[in-house]
């Protein structure tokens, strides 16, 4: 039982990490192109 919760909390984890990092690819793009057209 705990090693399944380490592994959900691992998987959490980099689900997370993934969805923060293309959260802040996104916004870059968009503030890169609100740049280059302003």
């Amino acid at each position: 039982m705990e090693a399944k919760a380490i592994n959900l909390k691992e998987l959490y984890e980099r689900d997370y990490l993934l969805w923060l990092e293309e959260n802040v690819r996104l916004l870059s793009d968009r503030q890169l192109q609100e740049y280059r057209y302003s």
